[in-house]
């Protein structure tokens, strides 16, 4: 279960779970997304912490449009080594961003003010508590033991502690001058836990958002040398139906790709009730995102269309670690 503690960092998790050798490899994350689906603009404030080592990464992207390489963005500002907030519950750093969580995990608060007439300030209201995936009472694929919980998060050690929560999304955002209202639905996620920049799991993250009534969302480790229809295995992920929230017990993906691009992506969730549910879509908007120097995420904003025809958004992350990458072209696999 998560509550408030878990705003800060997690000292103990850390000291459980590293030693000397890899605790500077102890990461604590923060994601907060924004969009307007209808300008086919998506962004993010993302900020990881390395408590072991006294840094932190600041990074926010926004994409408008299909773009494929770090020049097609509408706006990036990644600072990867600023000094690490004492208490990570409510903290500014010198790239401009301030973020408060000390009303978490009911709300977040975020404020960035950077470069070239770029600033927002947003605040994301949970409707749903936050979903852990380690918590057997609220997903059903959760695991027990730790080594279990790591073999099967979907990220590895990455995701000691994690957890998803769908939000409202509200606030204004201004972009090299031109002003937008943030008003949308989307996913935050939080966690902690063994993330070296070398040998992690490839994972994907994902969701398919109808509302405030209706929404899917799913965590997966994925295999790069696997068919269009074996490329993601399920880890993780729930149904928001009606206000309620039902774990999934299974999912599949069948994804059309344009090399490492997702063109076309259709999805199959099994939630704990064992109703279906389908989805299918397609980027509006994209960018390639390299939240750390390890890893090329394809980062899509899809269109979904559910299998009653209900229309909605969603975001699409697929880490392609280049390590892994590597490994599998060195042994043409890829």
């Amino acid at each position: 279960m998560i509550t408030n503690a878990d705003m800060g960092y997690h000292p103990e998790a850390m000291a459980a779970l590293t030693d000397d050798s890899t605790r500077h490899a102890w990461a604590e994350t923060l994601y907060i997304p924004f969009a307007v689906p209808e300008e086919a603009l998506f962004g993010n404030l993302y900020v990881m912490a390395r408590p072991g080592v006294g840094v932190i990464t600041s990074d926010v992207k926004i994409f408008q449009g299909l773009g494929r390489s770090r020049f097609d963005a509408l706006y990036t500002d990644n600072q990867t080594q600023l000094p690490a907030p004492a208490d990570f519950r409510r903290f500014s750093l010198p790239s401009g961003a301030e973020v408060d969580l000390s009303d978490g995990p009911q709300c977040y608060r975020v404020r960035y003010a950077g470069f070239g007439d770029t600033c927002f300030e947003l605040e994301a209201t949970a409707l749903m508590p936050a979903y852990d995936i380690h918590d057997p009472d609220m997903d059903p694929m959760a695991q027990q033991s730790q080594g279990d919980r790591d073999q099967h998060s979907g990220y590895g050690a990455a995701y000691g502690g994690h957890y998803d929560q769908l939000v409202r999304v509200q606030g204004a955002l201004r972009v090299h001058g031109r002003d937008y209202t943030i008003n949308n639905v989307d996913c935050v996620d939080r966690s902690w836990g063994v993330r070296p920049e070398v040998g992690l799991q490839p994972m994907a993250w994902l969701h398919a958002i109808f509302g405030e009534d209706y929404a899917f969302h799913a965590i997966w480790s994925m295999d790069y040398s696997g068919g269009r229809d074996a490329q993601h295995t399920f880890a993780h992920g729930f149904i928001l139906d009606q206000g309620a929230v039902h774990g999934c017990t299974d999912a599949r993906i069948r994804v059309e790709r344009d090399g490492v691009w997702g063109a076309h992506y259709a999805i199959q969730a099994t939630d704990a009730r064992g109703t279906e549910h389908h989805f299918n879509g397609a980027p509006i908007a994209s960018g390639l995102w390299e939240p750390y120097g390890c890893v090329g995420v394809p980062n899509v904003l899809c269109r979904f269309v559910s299998g009653d025809g209900r229309v909605g958004y969603g975001e699409n992350q697929e880490g392609w670690f280049y390590d892994a990458w590597q490994k599998l072209r060195a042994a043409g696999k890829v």
